[in-house]
C-alpha cells in the first residue's frame, strides 16, 4: 500500500452552511459520549486532525486508552471501517496504510455504539 501523503488530496469539505464543531478545552474526568461525540464519530468534514479522529476512553484507576478513528473510504477507497477504532496513539501510527491497519481494533456497527463502548473525542 502507498505512503500517507499520497490520499490526503481527498479531504472531505465543510458544508457551508453547518456548524463549526469547536473543540473543547480536555478534561482530564472520565465522561460519557455526548452528542457533540456522536456527531464528531460520523461527520468527518468536522476533524480538526483529518484523515485521524483521535479517541480516548477512560479505565476505572484513572488510565486510559488512546485510539484513533480514520476515514478509510476517502483515503484508500476501503469501506467498512467508519465505525472502527484503531488503538494507537495519533502520535504513534506508521509509516504505511497496510502497517496500520495491522493495529489492534475495536468494530463497532455505528458511532451510537463507538459511543456506548465508552470512547469520547480526545
Amino acid at each position: 500500500m502507498s505512503e500517507w501523503k499520497s490520499s490526503l488530496a481527498r479531504r472531505p469539505e465543510r458544508d457551508s452552511g453547518e456548524e463549526e464543531c469547536d473543540m473543547a478545552i480536555p478534561n482530564p474526568k472520565p465522561r460519557r459520549a455526548e452528542a457533540r461525540d456522536l456527531k464528531l464519530f460520523s461527520h468527518l468534514e468536522g476533524w480538526p486532525t483529518w484523515p485521524f479522529l483521535p479517541v480516548i476512553r477512560h479505565r476505572k484507576g484513572g488510565d486510559f486508552d488512546c485510539g484513533v478513528m480514520f476515514d478509510a473510504m476517502r483515503v484508500c477507497e476501503q469501506s467498512g471501517w467508519s465505525a472502527t477504532v484503531f488503538l494507537i496513539n495519533l502520535f504513534e501510527l506508521p509509516p504505511k496504510l497496510d502497517e496500520f491497519f495491522k493495529v489492534p481494533k475495536e468494530v463497532y456497527d455505528n458511532a451510537e455504539e463507538v459511543g456506548a463502548a465508552g470512547w469520547v473525542v480526545d
